[in-house]
């Protein structure tokens, strides 16, 4: 993937799951955008496949938060000559006076071939658009809830990229959905998924 490419996708996955989260929260968000890279969330211990590469500065590096750091900053550390993560999930993670701020949790394995981006099939290269992190015992019947409710503490503490490395930030909610499963339209990498599904945060591949 060239990196033109890359930065739009960034962008236009940005903007898209922006709109998604509305579906679930009150809070009111921004057109500026700045973002907290976890660079290595998945399980990287099997044999690699043709093609992929996992860097070493990313190996075993687990709930690392680098940022917050804008577009620019997002695209210098994922997009490497062309090599990026397998997949990217995105989700809202803050908003405030300013900016909306996400999580892009990534995959540890970067390839150059768009066959095994895990949402090329979507037209949205490596990015899984999330809806942010339900709180505790929610249930959507419920309604709407605010996002400030959950006090993640990822937007006040404004780290440069290599300040923040090693810095783990606690998650209060586990659960998400894809939104492509939210809008019942069928398949997903991870096996079929109903309206009501949730998907675990933890134990991804």
């Amino acid at each position: 993937m060239d990196k033109a490419t890359f930065t739009k996708l960034l962008h236009e996955m940005a903007v898209a799951d922006r709109d998604f989260a509305m579906r679930y929260v009150t809070s009111h968000f921004h057109d500026s955008f700045q973002y907290f890279v976890f660079p290595s969330e998945s399980f990287d211990g099997n044999p690699l496949k043709p093609g992929e590469q996992v860097l070493p500065e990313g190996a075993g590096h687990h709930d690392n938060r680098i940022g917050p750091v804008p577009a620019s900053g997002v695209v210098d550390l994922l997009w490497r000559d062309g090599l990026v993560p397998e997949w990217i999930d995105i989700s809202v993670a803050a908003a405030d006076s300013e900016h909306t701020f996400f999580e892009l949790r990534c995959c540890g394995r970067f390839t150059a071939d768009d066959s095994l981006l895990y949402y090329s099939e979507r037209g949205q290269g490596p990015f899984g658009i999330k809806s942010p992190t339900f709180p505790p015992h929610w249930f959507e019947s419920e309604g709407r809830f605010d996002l400030h409710s959950l006090n993640r503490g990822l937007a006040i503490d404004r780290k440069t990229p290599s300040q923040a490395r090693g810095c783990v930030i606690s998650r209060v909610g586990l659960g998400w959905r894809d939104r492509r499963e939210a809008e019942g339209s069928g398949e997903s990498k991870f096996g079929r998924c109903g309206e009501k599904k949730v998907w675990s945060r933890l134990g991804r591949a």
